[in-house]
C-alpha cells in the first residue's frame, strides 16, 4: 500500500493519517527532485517545479473523493510529472488551474527572454479540439460547460507539451501503449464533474473513458511529433556548427 493509500479516508474514519500524508509529500518532492535533474532545472526554475508540487499537495488533502485519489496515487507512482497530473485532475477548478497558469507564464517568460524557448507560431501550436462524446451530440449543453472542457484539454495538451520527454517516457507501457491510469483518472474526472452539476446528461462510464481515451491518443500522438522534430531540430543546429 502506497502513503497515499494509508491516509485516504476509510468508510468508517473521519480523517486521513497525518503522518502517511508527511511521507507522502517527501516522496513527492524526491520525485519532483529527480525529474528537475533529469530536466536539468536550476535555481528559479527549480523553485517553480516546488510550487506546482505544493499546488498538487494542497490538492490532494482537500480531495473528498476516494476513487479520485487512489488514481493520483497510481500516477504519481508512475511519476508521472506534477505539471501533467494537476491538468487531468483539475476540470471545472477555475482558481487552482488559474495558479498553475501563473507558475507556467512566469517560466515561460523567463525561459523566452534567456533564448531557451521560441514562441511557437500558430501552425506549430498542439491541435486540441475534440468534439464532446456523441452521447451528447443531440443535447444543448451551456457554453460555460463547453468551455470549461475546452479549457480542460487545452490544459492537459499545454502541461504534456511542456513535458514532453518526460510525460512521453512515463505515460507510455514498454510496449508503447498508454498507461490505462492515465485515461481512467481523466475519464473518472470528467464524470465526477458531469454528475455534479444539475440538469446535465447523464452518460455510462464507457463514454467518458472512450472520450478521454481518443484525448490522450491524440496528445500522445503530438507529443511524439513535437518531440521528433525538436531532435531533428537539435540535429541540424548541431551539423550547422560542424559545417
Amino acid at each position: 500500500m502506497s502513503d497515499l493509500e494509508s491516509f485516504i479516508p476509510s468508510e468508517e474514519s473521519e480523517g486521513f493519517d497525518p503522518a502517511a500524508f508527511e511521507r507522502f509529500k517527501e516522496n513527492v518532492k524526491k520525485g519532483a527532485a529527480a525529474d528537475a535533474k533529469a530536466k536539468k532545472q536550476e535555481g528559479k526554475q527549480k523553485k517553480k517545479e516546488d510550487k506546482l508540487v505544493q499546488i498538487l499537495l494542497r490538492f490532494i488533502k482537500d480531495q473528498k473523493k476516494k476513487g479520485v485519489l487512489f488514481l493520483i496515487a497510481r500516477l504519481l507512482e508512475e511519476n508521472i510529472p506534477p505539471l501533467f497530473v494537476l491538468s487531468i485532475v483539475t476540470l471545472g477548478m477555475e482558481d487552482v488551474r488559474n495558479e498553475i497558469a501563473a507558475v507556467r507564464a512566469e517560466e515561460h517568460k523567463e525561459l523566452t527572454e534567456a533564448g531557451k524557448l521560441q514562441p511557437p507560431d500558430d501552425q506549430e501550436a498542439l491541435e486540441m479540439k475534440l468534439a464532446l462524446p456523441d452521447s451528447f451530440a443531440n443535447i444543448a449543453l451551456p457554453l460555460e460547460i463547453k468551455g470549461e472542457v475546452d479549457a480542460w484539454i487545452k490544459g492537459i495538451f499545454d502541461a504534456g507539451s511542456a513535458n514532453a520527454p518526460l510525460v512521453l517516457e512515463r505515460g507510455l507501457t514498454d510496449k508503447g501503449a498508454i498507461k490505462q491510469v492515465l485515461i481512467d483518472c481523466s475519464a473518472n474526472v470528467m464524470s465526477d464533474y458531469f454528475e455534479e452539476r444539475e440538469g446535465l446528461p447523464s452518460m455510462a462510464y464507457d463514454g467518458y473513458y472512450n472520450f478521454c481515451a481518443l484525448v490522450m491518443k491524440k496528445l500522445f500522438t503530438q507529443l511524439k511529433k513535437q518531440v521528433q522534430d525538436q531532435k531533428q531540430l537539435a540535429e541540424t543546429g548541431e551539423r550547422n556548427i560542424d559545417s
